[in-house]
């Protein structure tokens, strides 16, 4: 038994089950390939931003401003869309890896705290994605850049494929890199690494750097998709994101967690909210719900870890 539940997935990959059988049971079109689909296709921004958010949770760090970064991504990128795909493209990834590269370095070099850092961030972030577009949507996109929002190869959501391949990488290099092994290491106990020899601020600004590219990722992404700019995209995907990587056995404390983890448990508050509506709950419980889910996990992970004779984190 310990054997089984030394392994973070475990539990989740059980709730998963539990909850996908009471829904399937509840409404019969629940696991049919459409609703799946659908809740494959409704993951995929948020879940990229949520592997930023995994990166910096597993460093012992936080970002706050990645749906901010999003949001401002996604006015940005319909800006510059006359320009091209491409350079708008490029544009929008430079803007998103520059927020990243400037909370990171604030945070190392002026010590500021990244919960301070990054929640002015996205203030800062949110107003300028206002100002920038006026208030309104930018819409529409040049043409043919639907029809790339619009793209399912092999049936699926292009968003999900460039999610899972998003996953697959860092994952590689978390799990099989001297960078991921620092990452680690500083999530693990800061100090010691530095006596290490570990280069903790140039890990912890890459960390952000990496964050802020994915969240700018995410609006491009979700911008083609709705075939707009929407400074208002992101809003609460800091939420999302920190509930999914702790419900899917990230600590929040730092050192622990995996991609396979954080992916079950932005699979379960997908299932939670397409299953409440399905069963025809009303959608304001959603977040009630979420709270009470992300509050059991964090319940479950302490008991967890202090039977199995863990550190405390």
């Amino acid at each position: 038994m310990k054997r089984i539940l030394s392994f973070t997935e475990t539990g989740i990959i059980l709730v998963m089950i539990t909850l996908s059988s009471l829904f399937q049971f509840l409404n019969p079109i629940f696991l049919s390939p459409l609703n799946i689909a659908g809740m494959l296709r409704g993951m995929s921004y948020s879940g990229i931003v949520s592997i930023g958010m995994g990166l910096c949770l597993i460093a012992g760090t936080i970002d706050l401003s990645v749906g901010a970064t999003a949001g401002l991504s996604s006015v940005i990128f319909a800006k510059f869309s006359g320009l091209g795909f491409i350079p708008a493209v490029i544009i929008t990834l430079i803007i998103g890896l520059c927020v990243g590269l400037l909370n990171g370095t604030v945070i190392t070099k002026l010590k500021v705290t990244p919960f301070i850092m990054t929640i002015c961030m996205m203030y800062v972030l949110r107003g300028l994605a206002s100002w920038i577009s006026n208030g309104y949507n930018i819409y529409p996109l040049p043409d043919g850049f639907a029809e790339l929002g619009s793209l399912q190869p092999l049936g699926i959501s292009w968003t999900f494929i460039i999610m899972i391949i998003i996953m697959i990488i860092i994952s590689y290099f978390l799990n099989h890199s001297v960078w991921g092994l620092q990452v680690r290491a500083i999530g693990s106990d800061e100090d010691s690494a530095r006596c290490t020899e570990v280069e903790v601020d140039k890990i912890k600004i890459s960390i952000f750097a990496t964050t802020g590219l994915l969240a700018a990722i995410a609006g491009i992404m979700l911008s083609l998709i709705i075939n707009s700019g929407n400074a208002t995209v992101g809003i609460g995907w800091e939420l999302i994101a920190v509930a999914a990587c702790a419900i899917g056995g990230i600590s929040l404390f730092g050192y622990e967690g995996s991609m396979v983890g954080l992916f079950c448990g932005l699979l379960v508050l997908q299932i939670i909210q397409n299953g409440i509506v399905l069963v025809g709950i009303s959608p304001y419980t959603q977040q009630i719900v979420i709270g009470i889910i992300l509050l059991s996990a964090m319940i479950v992970e302490v008991r967890r870890r202090r039977w199995l004779n863990m550190d405390s984190v």
